[in-house]
């Protein structure tokens, strides 16, 4: 088997593509890259020509500004200024629906789910700093498009580039979310985490929070809840895991050569962090704002 790319984010464009099922997906010990099997190949060659990553994306012109919801609950309930959860509830209102990273049940994995309901939103929210499964969310959205559903779509830029990649083209009824991303953490590295810490504290994990909003102790930011009631909050960056995080030692080596940071994302909207700001804002690539009538969305980047 050969490589689509040396660059591969997994982000699973090639594979909801090929009709002959000649793409495979191999697993290194920490991620699962793509591979094409010759068996199956027919050398029609789409799989290289979808991947993002074989793509050059000039440099976005961007509008940055600083904004952030006057709702104190939802406010906390967000990772900073709960802008995507605003976006997602306008969308919902009005018969569309959302793609957004969430935990399993175990919380040992984090993966990307169609959100149709209002009340699911919150499941959505805040940052999760592992590498979702996509599964199937590609042609779920894809199917909703073509149903003239309003789609909003967030994750990582790799992720929303290999969205776009698998689209083909652009849809006036989408609108994709990505956010400064520091880097994709392996998921196995996070399952292995949360059995380490199940086994040392004797129970099972039934919450994670890695942006808590600690009042007394704001740089006491992660957040894990045990069955037993114990709580470990701490600084990420004190843990072994967000230290391995912070260097990007448990990081996909494609993080290293990022093709979509500076400026080429492929997103409409890119969220992220306002340190220096007063208060607890969020950055926003394209002006989130409002009227008399509420939330009015963001205009379609040509």
């Amino acid at each position: 088997m050969k490589k689509i790319t040396e660059n591969c984010t997994g982000c699973g464009a090639c594979l909801n593509s090929c009709v002959k099922g000649a793409i495979k997906f191999v697993d290194d010990g920490l991620f699962s890259h793509a591979f094409i099997d010759d068996n199956r190949c027919i050398d029609c060659n789409l799989c290289k020509n979808i991947c993002p990553c074989n793509k050059n994306k000039s440099n976005n012109d961007p509008i940055i500004k600083v904004a952030r919801l006057k709702d104190k609950v939802d406010i906390v309930k967000s990772s900073s200024g709960g802008i995507f959860g605003e976006l997602a509830r306008k969308v919902l209102q009005e018969d569309g629906v959302v793609y957004g990273v969430t935990y399993s049940s175990d919380f040992k994995s984090v993966y990307h789910t169609r959100c149709a309901d209002i009340k699911d939103v919150d499941k959505l929210l805040k940052s999760k700093y592992v590498k979702s499964d996509l599964n199937n969310s590609f042609e779920l959205v894809l199917k909703d498009l073509k149903n003239n559903k309003k789609v909003v779509f967030s994750g990582t830029p790799c992720q929303v580039a290999g969205l776009k990649s698998f689209l083909k083209k652009d849809y006036e009824n989408l609108y994709t979310i990505d956010l400064i991303c520091h880097g994709t953490p392996s998921p196995k590295v996070w399952k292995k985490y949360v059995e380490w810490l199940e086994k040392k504290e004797n129970s099972k994990v039934v919450n994670v929070d890695f942006r808590y909003f600690n009042i007394k102790e704001p740089s006491k930011n992660f957040l894990i809840e045990f069955e037993n009631g114990k709580v470990l909050n701490e600084v990420l960056y004190d843990t072994s895991y967000g230290r391995a995080f912070l260097v990007g030692l448990i990081n996909d080596d494609c993080c290293d050569n990022c093709k979509f940071n500076n400026f080429k994302q492929f997103s409409d909207i890119t969220l992220g962090d306002a340190w220096g700001v007063s208060t607890r804002m969020i950055g926003a690539r394209i002006m989130v704002h409002s009227d008399d009538n509420g939330l009015v969305l963001p205009p379609k980047i040509a």
